[in-house]
């Protein structure tokens, strides 16, 4: 889902940049410059969607399209070479697992061999000596089969290294002594790789994630890096690994339930800096975790927690604190003294209030209040200067505090899913507010507010009852996204909205008058590029939506159409479509019209409970992504191989098992898949 995010977040701040750009020849040097500055330093990805976003909003000649689509072609080919050099380690690691397979095959035939004879008293020394000999073979085998597996994941993760921070010696060799970080986090190794070593001023190793088997092993190897001061594992159990090794950790998640004798041990380990305990069924805290002085990194998620004990105080420099899917009801007064604290989430709580001391957090970076059951904000919330990320959605709260407007700060606020009707005169003074999440309220009337603050870039007010405006609602000079109900936006008064600002507009129907009308006012975004409609009210749009030429998104979510609209398959400018939870829809007909309309680079057919994916997707040969998560999907066409440009492919939470991942493996060898 990262990686999902990534690419949509790519593509918003590019946006961002196009709707405050003036159409000039020197902007255009610049953004292809930028373009190329990415291409150069194999930000190839970036590079491919810049130079797109270039020749379809700022080239002027033929000559300048030309040019553009030929560096569009070099960052495809670039693209390619990348993700071939990505796979070539994991395929080269799924030829050595699949060896160390079939060696620890050999093995078991073996045994069973020797097994067999024993029983019967028939074997003989000299068959003894052969199923020896055969048994030393399977196991020298397997040994070697995971080393090279082990040696692909270590190339793979120090190739990355190297072309983050070119660290390539006069010879064009990776050059290991200046690596300092090594990150092999969930990868699939169960041995320390013995290249290790050859990082010889390596400082911090993360092995979260992993499944070492042989800990002697590994910290004999680890032994060797004098300089080595930060050491990072994953462990089912503390005992998995020998107790002399206990005090080198400064960093441990433990991946299954713990006890409390264990978690006391776990408090002794007083180096420790990160320490991860989500989902281990903790239900009371020893007062020992007092002990852990140096914390910075704790995650306490997902467990039965109700309670805090008085020693927590002593985590002074804990910086991020994750105490989220938990039963605490309330925050003991000498939480406060956490005062480092940059990163706190305690979502999905019983919390009712806050402690009145709660501002002595002064430090507080992100802080998230999702869905608990507070009713109330202290009167000094204020005090968070440094705050920009805040998230109180899913609440109980009607009255916002006057003392929210002094986080200067703060430029990402959510506010959704509470009982709030009005917006105080003082929130205007929130100076880098750019992000304002107003949705699933109790607003009538629309706040003319929230048109006094100045660096608004993204709001949501939809899901409420907006019915009013305002005669001192300003112009909205910045705003660049907005989510809003089709109900509302036909009444929004017209001179009250920059509409060629607007990049992003989300609308949530209620009736086709309501969205036709909408569409009629949006023949005015001129820069509008993308279109979310969320809603069963689409099959009747209007000829209207032909207008919006700039279109290059559009997503249709939560409708009961059969089919789409024939005026759709005349918007060929379309790049990106997103069809999601449209379960009524004949998908194997929609993408025959897609192939004969579109050539998509970006398409989403999400939780749309569908069992089989068409086999006419295949000649959207232009696709790089594919996602099809929340569907009844358990494999995928074999026709599927001739998409050759796709680089990306999710299918989360579908039926798809082991087996079938396996052959989707092998049809897909060069393609990023995630499950």
């Amino acid at each position: 889902m990262k990686a999902k995010k990534s690419i949509l977040f790519l593509v918003f701040i590019f946006l961002v940049q196009l709707a405050t750009a003036q159409f000039t020849e020197k902007d255009y040097n610049k953004y292809f410059e930028n373009a190329k500055k990415e291409y150069f330093t194999g930000n190839y990805l970036d590079a491919f969607e810049q130079f797109d976003m270039i020749k379809e909003h700022f080239a002027q000649s033929e000559a300048q399209k030309t040019e553009l689509s030929e560096w569009k072609e070099k960052c495809r080919i670039k693209i390619r070479q990348d993700q071939e050099a990505r796979n070539l380690a994991l395929e080269e690691a799924e030829k050595a697992k699949i060896q160390a397979q079939e060696a620890l095959l050999q093995l078991q035939k073996a045994r069973e061999k020797e097994a067999i004879a024993n029983e019967a008293m028939l074997l003989n020394l000299k068959e003894k000596e052969k199923s020896l000999a055969l048994l030393n073979k399977a196991l020298k085998l397997a040994n070697k089969m995971q080393t090279k597996m082990e040696t692909a994941v270590f190339d793979k993760v120090t190739r990355e290294i190297a072309k983050r921070k070119n660290i390539y010696n006069e010879y064009g060799r990776l050059n290991y002594l200046e690596i300092d970080s090594l990150n092999l986090s969930y990868t699939e190794i169960v041995r320390l790789p013995i290249e290790v070593s050859k990082c010889k001023n390596l400082l911090s190793i993360n092995l979260i994630g992993t499944e070492i088997i042989d800990w002697d092993d590994a910290f004999s190897k680890l032994k060797e890096l004098k300089n080595l001061s930060e050491i990072k594992i994953s462990v089912s159990t503390l005992d998995s690994i020998p107790k002399e090794y206990w005090n080198a950790l400064t960093g441990i998640k433990i991946t299954k339930s713990i006890d409390n004798k264990e978690l006391k041990e776990v408090f002794e380990l007083t180096k420790l800096n990160y320490l991860d305990l989500s989902n281990c069924k903790i239900e009371n805290l020893p007062e020992a975790i007092s002990n852990l002085t140096l914390l910075k990194y704790l995650d306490l998620s997902y467990n039965k927690i109700e309670v805090l004990p008085e020693s927590f105080a002593n985590l002074v420099n804990l910086k991020t604190l994750n105490l989220s899917n938990n039963l605490i009801s309330r925050l003991p007064m000498y939480f406060s003294m956490l005062a480092e604290l940059t990163h706190l989430d305690i979502s999905e709580n019983k919390l009712v209030e806050l402690p009145n001391n709660f501002e002595n957090l002064s430090k507080l970076f992100r802080l998230n209040l999702e869905k608990n059951r507070i009713q109330n904000l202290p009167e000094n919330f204020g005090n968070f200067q440094e705050l920009r990320f805040l998230n109180i959605s899913k609440n109980q709260i009607s009255t916002i505090p006057n003392s929210l407007s002094q986080l200067n700060s703060l430029s990402h606020l959510n506010l959704s899913n509470n009982k709030i009707s009005e917006l105080f005169l003082e929130f205007a003074r929130l100076p880098k507010l750019s992000n304002l999440d107003l949705s699933y309220n109790h607003f009538v009337h629309f706040p003319e507010i929230l048109s006094f603050l100045p660096s608004l870039t993204y709001l949501d007010i939809s899901n409420n009852q907006i019915n009013s405006f305002s005669n001192e609602l300003r112009i909205f000079n910045k705003l660049l996204v907005l989510y809003i109900d089709d109900f509302t936006f036909a009444q929004f008064p017209k001179a009250n909205l920059k509409y060629e600002n607007l990049l992003v507009v989300k609308l949530q129907t209620s009736s086709i008058e309501h969205l036709n009308s909408s569409i009629l006012k949006l023949k005015k975004a001129t820069n509008l590029s993308s279109l979310l409609i969320h809603g069963k009210f689409f099959s009747d749009v209007s000829k209207e939506f032909l207008n919006l030429k700039g279109l290059t998104i559009f997503e249709l979510s939560d409708s009961t159409i059969t089919e789409l609209p024939e005026i759709l398959y005349k918007m060929k400018q379309l790049k990106t479509l997103k069809l999601n939870a449209c379960k009524n829809l004949n998908f194997s007909k929609t993408i025959e019209l897609l192939n004969a309309n579109f050539a998509l680079e970006n398409l989403y057919l999400e939780n749309n409970n569908m069992e089989v994916l068409p086999t006419e997707i295949v000649q959207q040969q232009s696709l790089l992504t594919l996602y099809l998560e929340g569907n009844k999907l358990e494999t995928l066409p074999q026709e599927i191989i001739n998409l050759n440009n796709l680089v990306y492919l999710v299918l989360k939470n579908n039926p798809i098992n082991t087996e079938e991942r396996e052959k989707i493996a092998l049809l897909l060898p060069k393609i990023q898949i995630q499950y």
